[in-house]
């Protein structure tokens, strides 16, 4: 036994008494070693360090309560607390916190909770909870008047059938006001529903024709008289005597309108089958019953047979919508677009669809000679329901990173930026392809900085920034002959290191068409010698966004990388694109009170409202010293 050995079990002794008797043979302080605890004799490995450790050293876990458990045994927790098989385990147990696949008996669906909290009754199964809330909120008409009646005192009858929460229903307050509501803001939304906002409503007819009249006699006859603005009224043009039909609050708020048989904009049936063809051709055929641009109509694309139900105005809108089923199988429209662009601007190979390169998986454009790959990420289709699941939060990170393992840079295109944005796309596609495109080129050394102004900073970077506008503490421009050519615009509050604030570089950019050389180090010299850092420990950090850039620019200048940002996400309906923080909790509550529930999570209730994750590609931490 040598002297260690000796002082590891004297150790023991001394610490622990007769209680424990070592078994295993004594390597050194870090390998474990198996001890059995005399008063119990239960055998476990412990590392030997914390066995003997002055300060609360580790004694039998079985006595102390903390022994691991296994899947059995939470098993059979399980069946204690909710009954036998209403829950099967069905993944391995590693401890309390860590999620294990769980899968409900009577259902059938699989969750992964953590053990910590379906055993303190915090976590049930989804998908029935989901379906008891969709239970709850069906009710039978005598069922919604019941708790009608009990909301609001009887202050209110019903007198159409009552359908769902999300269909308007016609109903008489006692004052004799009679309007449409929905049942859910007639219920839990009492600035929207109640008599008082709906009598706000209400418009003295004469007034309202002699308004009319004033405005537009001289084109158009007004035949009814109204007490609402949620009514329909009936107009006459002279010019063609065709008489039509538009709602009082529109004609009440609006200095326009136009008769819908003259003017293209405002279409009948046969005006948006014209222009369906125009668009079209004999491509799409409209197959359901026509109400208005605002309802869904039931269109049939004609070469693969499927029908599926779209508003007429996402139809004929530019860049709108189309099938469905062939969206998923064939280039989309605006990737098209991107394309013709790539092809009108570069001279070099532009691959399609290539499935070579990253052996298996696919890039919609690669251009091989300037190693730069291009994804256009459709919202639907990338998002988690879309994809069904295949487009999780791995998706877009692990086909960035295996494109950088390549050397090969790969932008991630989202269909709203093109839609909305695509000249600041175009700028950065053009720079990429060709670094001597006509470009103006300014010298850092010839211009100044300077601070300015929060609105000035917002219509510069919604112009020239993918990302827009920013909540900024500094905002720092490169001014130019009179014209400010770039800004830089620094925050805090955002990361905090312990007590350590630092200065955060939220946003830079440059004049679409113009390029400042130097002018990011430029910016950042003047911030360094103009501006007291200490209070951020003189420590600047910034983010690349790994859908657009690997962070090139920063570490020219001297930033040095402090890790990665997981991917997060982003929620999308009807193509719009909107940030999470607008879906929190408490928000959920505040403007969908008929679907918030504490029981479900936020991502549950977004599924009953139809809003969709959609995944970045995460991205890359840069931090820099300023002396």
């Amino acid at each position: 036994m040598n002297k260690w050995e000796k002082r590891f079990y004297d150790n023991v002794k001394r610490i622990h008494g007769n209680d424990y008797s070592i078994i295993g043979n004594y390597v050194d302080t870090k390998t474990k070693i198996k001890v059995k605890h005399n008063r119990c004799d239960y055998v476990w490995d412990v590392r030997p360090s914390n066995f003997i450790r002055k300060k609360n050293p580790t004694g039998c876990p079985k006595c102390a309560g903390t022994l691991k458990k296994s899947s059995k045994q939470l098993q059979s927790e399980l069946d204690n607390m909710y009954g036998t098989n209403v829950y099967k385990v069905i993944g391995e147990y590693i401890n309390s916190s860590t999620n294990i696949l769980i899968k409900h008996n009577k259902c059938g669906n699989v969750w992964s909770p953590r053990p910590y909290d379906i055993l303190g009754g915090k976590s049930s199964c989804p998908e029935c909870l989901l379906k008891n809330l969709s239970d709850k909120m069906k009710k039978t008409h005598n069922e919604f008047k019941k708790e009608l009646d009990e909301h609001t005192n009887g202050d209110y009858d019903v007198l159409s059938e009552y359908v769902s929460m999300d269909n308007k229903i016609k109903v008489k307050h006692k004052c004799g006001h009679i309007y449409k509501v929905l049942p859910s803001s007639l219920l839990y939304n009492e600035y929207t529903g109640n008599c008082e906002s709906q009598c706000k409503k209400k418009i003295d007819s004469k007034k309202f024709k002699e308004d009319f009249n004033e405005l537009y006699g001289k084109d158009f006859i007004l035949l009814d008289n109204i007490e609402d603005l949620n009514d329909r009224v009936r107009i006459t043009h002279k010019k063609c005597n065709t008489e039509f039909t538009l709602l009082a609050r529109y004609v009440h708020r609006t200095d326009k309108f136009n008769c819908p048989n003259c003017n293209p904009y405002i279409y009948d049936i046969d005006k948006l089958t014209e222009m369906v063809q125009e668009i079209s051709g004999d491509e799409y055929t409209i197959v359901g019953e026509y109400q208005n641009m605002s309802t869904a109509i039931t269109f049939r694309h004609n070469e693969c047979g499927n029908e599926w139900k779209i508003r007429p105005t996402d139809f004929v809108k530019e860049n709108g919508n189309r099938c469905p089923d062939c969206a998923m199988n064939r280039t989309s429209r605006q990737e098209k677009e991107v394309i013709k662009f790539l092809e009108d601007n570069y001279s070099g190979r532009i691959l399609l669809s290539d499935n070579i390169v990253l052996e298996g998986k696919e890039l919609d454009i690669y251009l091989p000679d300037e190693n730069l790959a291009i994804e256009y990420n459709g919202l639907y289709w990338h998002s988690e329901e879309g994809s069904r699941g295949k487009c999780d939060r791995h998706y877009h990170k692990n086909k960035t990173m295996k494109c950088r393992d390549k050397n090969i840079q790969l932008i991630h295109i989202f269909e709203n930026e093109w839609v909305e944005n695509s000249d600041i796309i175009k700028d950065k596609l053009l720079y990429l392809i060709n670094k001597n495109y006509n470009v103006k080129r300014i010298y850092g050394r010839k211009c100044e900085i300077i601070e300015v102004e929060p609105n000035i900073k917002r219509d510069f970077l919604n112009e020239n920034h993918i990302q827009g506008n920013d909540r900024s503490i500094l905002n720092l421009a490169i001014k130019y002959d009179n014209d400010i050519v770039g800004i830089m615009t620094f925050s805090t509050g955002v990361v905090r290191r312990g007590k350590n604030d630092m200065l955060e570089l939220s946003r830079y950019a440059t004049k679409l068409g113009t390029s400042v050389i130097g002018g990011f180090s430029k910016v950042l010299k003047h911030l360094t010698r103009n501006y007291d850092l200490s209070d951020f420990n003189n420590t600047l950090i910034t983010y690349a966004d790994l859908r657009y850039s690997y962070g090139d620019v920063y570490v020219k200048n001297g930033w040095i990388k402090d890790g990665y940002v997981k991917p997060s996400y982003y929620y999308t309906k009807n193509n719009e694109l909107f940030h999470k923080s607008l879906f929190k909790k408490n928000n959920i509550k505040k403007k969908f009170p008929n679907i918030y529930d504490k029981n479900l999570s936020e991502r549950n209730m977004m599924k009953l409202l139809k809003y969709n994750r959609v995944w970045d590609s995460g991205k890359i931490r840069y931090k820099k010293i300023v002396t």
